[in-house]
């Protein structure tokens, strides 16, 4: 089983990277054989993925996992190597975009952004995280919650806010889901866990109808193949309307 945390912007990174090296740690513990990689978006870098995972992050003191040791990868096609401090090896893929190494993985966790809408036209099923209990550091994010978070009052009742307007407007956050106007990937906003995330994936890994039907899904909503060929059609038939092409 492979488990993709899909690449986070660096403003997300303060979050993002402690509480998924939590989650991989809980994950590795319960599923040995489960693998994972970390492709890295091209406005971050390693250096700041070290040091998001390290006790220099204040989220970071929060959670048990800390980043031991990253060896950069030997060549632009190959891969790094992240350990954990419990010995859970993780991938690093600095190539940009990822998308064959992205495409082996069974199942990302990411959170809410325009990742959501490439990992769903890549059809790779997903859960989508935001652990609002680290609010105060979530101005720098984009979005309703980016906005949320700037604003001194709203902020604090940010959870509130969020399971009313989600609640009443039936709002999503992912953008499959958005797109599909259901829930096709599951969203987990609040107050939320490592350990339920960990035991929530590998709940999805363990069921492969479940992973398929999500899979279906999300092929639904890319429409019909043949969209490159029938886009080439467009331009050639424009091009011969214009005498540009014999």
């Amino acid at each position: 089983m492979d488990c993709s945390f899909a690449r986070f912007k660096s403003a997300k990174l303060k979050i993002g990277i402690p509480f998924f090296l939590d989650v991989a740690d809980k994950i590795s513990k319960l599923m040995p054989d489960c693998k994972f990689l970390i492709p890295i978006a091209p406005t971050t870098n390693i250096d700041e993925i070290k040091y998001f995972g390290s006790i220099k992050n204040p989220i970071s003191k929060q959670y048990k996992s800390r980043i031991k040791s990253i060896i950069k990868a030997s060549n632009t096609e190959g891969r790094g190597i992240l350990t954990t401090n419990n010995s859970t090896v993780i991938l690093i893929q600095e190539k940009h975009p990822a998308y064959s190494d992205l495409s082996q993985c069974d199942i990302a966790l990411t959170t809410i952004g325009a990742n959501t809408s490439e990992l769903g036209a890549l059809n790779i099923p997903m859960i989508v995280v935001v652990p609002t209990q680290h609010i105060l550091v979530m101005e720098a994010w984009d979005g309703l919650l980016g906005l949320i978070a700037r604003l001194p009052i709203l902020k604090w009742f940010l959870g509130l806010l969020i399971g009313f307007w989600k609640l009443r407007k039936r709002g999503f956050m992912a953008w499959p889901n958005i797109s599909a106007k259901r829930m096709i990937v599951p969203e987990r906003i609040g107050h939320i866990t490592t350990a339920q995330i960990a035991e929530e994936t590998i709940d999805w890994l363990n069921s492969p109808s479940r992973l398929s039907g999500q899979k279906k899904d999300l092929q639904a909503l890319r429409g019909k193949k043949g969209a490159t060929q029938k886009f080439c059609k467009e331009i050639i038939t424009l091009l011969k309307e214009k005498q540009l092409l014999n």
